[in-house]
């Protein structure tokens, strides 16, 4: 079994979560230092807590909206939405504009989206794959997630101070 063998669904998926991951990780580790710097530390932790513990819940939930309104539905609102998410994260940090609390909102709305779509990928990469494509599948899926988080992290902490805010999320 070869990458070039895999249905279109998998090999799309792979690549989705690829960058998916490097946007988010070059992203999200930066939150803390954003929203502690407007919020305070303390606020700050207890706002990604509660961050995380809705990201949980959207997962459970996830799997029923996946099988309820269909997987492809599901997928598909909750890239559109999280794209739509990141786009006002980065308006919302803006020159013209500034709103942590937006940030954090579209943060949330982020791992909302996450959580419900998860699930919904997961189910569709085994619908598609065979048992015998699974453990290359599963492997390429590993390497890539983590690759990106590597790379995605490098790139964001030499990014953070380094780039206009015009051009930048902070």
């Amino acid at each position: 079994m070869k990458f070039r063998e895999f249905h279109p669904n998998i090999k799309i998926r792979l690549g989705e979560t690829f960058v998916s991951r490097l946007v988010g990780s070059m992203i999200f580790p930066f939150m803390t230092l954003y929203l502690a710097y407007h919020f305070g530390a303390k606020l700050t932790g207890i706002l990604l807590i509660i961050n995380v513990f809705i990201g949980i819940a959207c997962s459970f939930v996830g799997g029923y909206l996946a099988d309820h309104y269909g997987r492809r539905n599901i997928m598909i609102v909750s890239e559109c939405v999280r794209a739509v998410a990141f786009l006002i994260m980065a308006l919302s940090n803006s020159p013209w504009f500034e709103s942590p609390v937006l940030t954090f909102l579209m943060m949330t709305v982020n791992t909302i989206c996450f959580g419900f779509g998860t699930p919904a990928t997961q189910a569709m990469l085994i619908d598609v794959s065979t048992q015998n494509e699974r453990k290359l599948m599963y492997t390429i899926s590993y390497w890539a997630s983590n690759f990106a988080n590597a790379v995605g992290g490098i790139l964001g902490a030499f990014l953070f101070n380094r780039i206009p805010k015009e051009v930048s999320l902070f």
